[in-house]
């Protein structure tokens, strides 16, 4: 149940990034508007209190886990886009490490919450989702102004690529950490608390590695934590011959190089809405469809 609760939610998160990127006019002012980001809030925090209370051993039960996952996905991917379209005016070095620093809390919250009873956490996770709509349209309405595109000329054939060169490698690298990832868990399907332990504990150390890194770099920051996401995937694709019967830490090493490149996905997206001016909406959109 649960696995099939995060793949449908997935889909209708995926399928919502997709449609508001395609179809909405003007999404980058529609995702930061108030009509839209308190209603999906409350969408999101009914969704995961309605889904915390159900029985999936009944067919009514399991028919609203699916109906819950859709919902949850679909509200969750309207307030991720107006995020990014925030980020966009930041720039990319501060959406770096924002998303950086947002992945390492959102992982020590998890983390925490493992340890607590079941009331308490289903509280604090609906106070989160509830905190997060707030803050999102507080920032909207004391966003800094977009920068103007970086090129006013002609730019060539080969430049113009760039962004479906892009899409199709988010596309390689999700195929790749979501192979690894489901032939792993092939190979050790028992999940256990201490999996959990471990996975949120490698992604806490893997965010403030990024965040730092973001932080501290001069220049070339978004190269640097690139780089770190290919070697992190490439050496947990390689350690799970290895591990023929555990596979907990190439799953954590897959896990740090796919939230890594996440994050570096977001600011080349910025860059790409910023170098080419192209909605936000749209470059953060189709990068994470891909990626997903």
């Amino acid at each position: 149940v649960l696995y099939l609760h995060m793949f449908t939610s997935l889909i209708a998160l995926a399928l919502s990034i997709f449609i508001v990127s395609r179809c909405i006019k003007r999404a980058d002012k529609w995702v930061l508007s108030k009509r839209v980001i308190y209603p999906s809030t409350a969408l999101l925090c009914a969704s995961t209190l309605g889904l915390s209370f159900l029985d999936s051993q009944t067919q009514l039960g399991f028919t609203l886990i699916i109906v819950f996952a859709v919902l949850t996905g679909f509200s969750s991917g309207i307030l991720f886009l107006g995020w990014g379209r925030l980020f966009t005016d930041a720039g990319t070095r501060i959406a770096l490490i924002e998303t950086a620093l947002s992945w390492f809390f959102g992982a020590m919250i998890c983390l925490i919450l493992t340890f607590l009873p079941f009331i308490a956490s289903t509280i604090i996770v609906l106070f989160i989702g509830a905190v997060s709509g707030y803050l999102l349209r507080l920032c909207a309405l004391r966003r800094p102004i977009r920068p103007e595109p970086l090129r006013h000329h002609n730019l060539h054939k080969r430049t113009k690529r760039m962004p479906t060169r892009g899409f199709f490698a988010a596309v390689n690298f999700g195929f790749v950490a979501g192979f690894a990832d489901v032939i792993s868990g092939f190979r050790f399907f028992n999940v256990s608390d201490q999996y959990g332990v471990l996975l949120l504990s490698g992604l806490c150390l893997i965010s403030l590695v990024a965040a730092a890194i973001a932080t501290l770099a001069r220049r070339d920051i978004t190269t640097l934590i690139y780089r770190l996401a290919f070697i992190t995937l490439v050496f947990g694709c390689l350690s799970i011959p290895f591990m023929s019967h555990n596979m907990t830490y190439p799953n954590i090493i897959i896990l740090g190089g796919y939230i890594c490149f996440s994050i570096v996905l977001l600011a080349i997206a910025i860059d790409i809405s910023n170098y080419f001016d192209i909605s936000a909406v749209k470059a953060v959109g189709y990068a994470f469809v891909a990626l997903y």
